[in-house]
């Protein structure tokens, strides 16, 4: 952690708060529900389950749907998957 701290604090001008910062390898990091698996960045887990939950509830089978008008459903899950794309 030292020389990390170093190079961030000299060389990039950084603060480093060391009692939230810590060095792992890239395998064992979990960040804003993010993984990093085969060289890949995929959903973790938890996040896969809560964004699938929540695209289940709003597309539930029970709606009524009508053709060519978009519904409350259809713009929530617009939205939550531009949020995705465009973050």
């Amino acid at each position: 952690m030292s020389s990390v701290r170093r190079f961030l604090e000299e060389r990039l001008k950084l603060k480093v708060n060391e009692e939230k910062s810590k060095v792992v390898k890239a395998a064992d990091l979990e960040f804003l529900g993010f993984v990093f698996k085969g060289g890949k960045i995929v959903w973790s887990e938890k996040s896969l389950r809560t964004f699938q939950a929540k695209i289940r509830e709003l597309t539930r089978r029970s709606c009524v749907r009508f053709h060519g008008v978009e519904t409350y459903e259809a713009r929530a899950i617009h939205a939550r998957v531009d949020g995705l794309l465009c973050d």
